[in-house]
């Protein structure tokens, strides 16, 4: 898994300037969360779900601001 992410990562910055694709690395953890929760049964306890809504949330904000200042 780790193997697929690097080649998307490599290709995302092909792509896409540093500053948008670093913090879209943070959707690793995401879909971790969720790969585990759908294959694995694993339970998603409160405070994944804040650390995945503070994830996303840093996303949209660095994609609202243009991520100019990174």
């Amino acid at each position: 898994m780790y193997l697929l992410f690097m080649l998307v990562w490599f290709r995302l910055l092909k792509y896409v300037p540093l500053g948008i694709a670093l913090p879209a690395m943070g959707l690793n953890y995401v879909f971790v969360a969720f790969c585990g929760q759908l294959m694995f049964k694993e339970k998603i306890d409160f405070k994944r779900w804040c650390g995945i809504f503070l994830i996303l949330s840093g996303i949209i904000l660095v994609g609202i601001g243009g991520a100019d200042f990174l």
